[in-house]
């Protein structure tokens, strides 16, 4: 899709242009209602060539031939007709995602922190040693949060680009060949599959097999009397509130199955297959955007002394391994489910109540 790396620059998000996956949507639909339209007539017409009537055995093989043909290209244009829906919806939602970005960097600017090309963020202010805590949590705050806007445009991008692949796929080798070699039927020459966007040879496909793991830390904090099983049982009880996507339903129990809504509201089945007094783990189902039989393991360990008074520092840890599927993230894109999983930890650091919750006692 777009002619950028796996990780792209400030400019290069604010630059993304989403006109090619318009435009190819469109001449995919030309394509498609062409190739419909010169089947149907060369179906329809075969059996009166020029206005006259053609019988015998030779008439009737064209015939079975003809309609044969028109059943298969109608396949093929609904293949067509697929790949520029996907593209119109993710021209929005590409779109979408870098309108989030930008947003992202524009609060930061106007909180008073410089963003660097590489989506690092800085203070243009001078500050003294005693308020540098707070000035520097405040920072990795909105890179963070800026750096998981970047990786679910990046994600959409990719995955729309998957999607149209398979979409397409086996399209651009459609013939209408007899036994020897020649063509039966005139308008199959019009086969010759060249819309897909230009650039997207700049961004091949994840490896369709083998094995990939990543592993990652997400440094977050609580105020004081938290511990670690806490965290995971509050986690557990409010895990729409939480998690970086929304599960129908939301019970995490060992043994259920339940459907993560992805960042574009495609489900997501997983099954919870355990949980500890500090941990989940998840395996992928059938239908799931990274393949089938991945497993990902959420923990929570206590880290090294938090910096600002008051807190207490933690760490949550993501470990997944397990098959590679065209769709997986890995390898070549860890980055985008470590920004993926950071709006977890961000959620963890942002919306846990100022107290652990006590049975019987609600708090606010």
């Amino acid at each position: 899709m777009a002619a950028i790396g796996v990780i792209p620059s400030l400019t290069q998000v604010r630059a993304w242009d989403v006109g090619h996956l318009s435009e190819a949507a469109a001449r995919w639909t030309d394509t498609a209602a062409g190739w419909e339209d010169a089947f149907t007539r060369v179906s329809s017409q075969i059996s009166v060539p020029g206005g006259t009537r053609w019988d015998g055995s030779a008439s009737q093989a064209a015939q079975v031939r003809a309609f044969s043909d028109r059943l298969r290209v109608t396949g093929l244009a609904d293949r067509l007709h697929e790949a520029a829906r996907i593209a119109e919806r993710g021209a929005d939602q590409i779109a979408y995602a870098k309108q989030r970005v930008v947003d992202s960097v524009h609060r930061a600017s106007e909180a008073g922190f410089v963003v660097g090309e590489d989506f690092s963020v800085t203070t243009r202010n001078a500050v003294s040693p005693a308020d540098m805590a707070i000035w520097q949590a405040e920072a990795e705050a909105f890179a963070t949060d800026i750096g998981a806007r970047v990786g679910e445009l990046v994600l959409a991008d990719r995955q729309i680009a998957a999607r149209i692949r398979n979409a397409t796929a086996g399209v651009g080798a459609a013939n209408f060949l007899d036994g020897e070699g020649e063509s039966v039927v005139e308008p199959a020459s019009a086969l010759r599959f060249k819309d897909s966007p230009a650039d997207d040879t700049s961004d091949p496909p994840a490896p369709g097999g083998g094995y990939g793991s990543y592993h990652y830390g997400y440094p977050f904090s609580t105020p004081e009397g938290w511990t670690k099983e806490q965290i995971m049982s509050e986690t557990r009880a409010h895990f729409n509130n939480y998690f970086t996507f929304t599960a129908d339903p939301a019970d995490l129990v060992e043994g259920a199955t339940i459907n993560l809504q992805g960042p574009f509201g495609e489900n997501e089945p997983v099954k919870v297959v355990s949980v500890t007094p500090d941990s989940f783990t998840f395996v992928s189902l059938p239908g799931h955007n990274e393949g089938a039989g991945r497993t990902i393991t959420f923990s929570i360990v206590q880290a090294p002394a938090s910096p600002i008074p008051g807190r207490l520092a933690w760490e949550l840890r993501v470990a997944a391994s397990g098959p590679v599927s065209d769709l997986s993230l890995i390898p070549g894109t860890s980055w985008l489910n470590k920004a993926v999983w950071q709006v977890f930890a961000d959620n963890l650091n942002a919306r846990l109540p100022g107290r652990p919750p006590q049975p019987g006692v609600v708090v606010v």
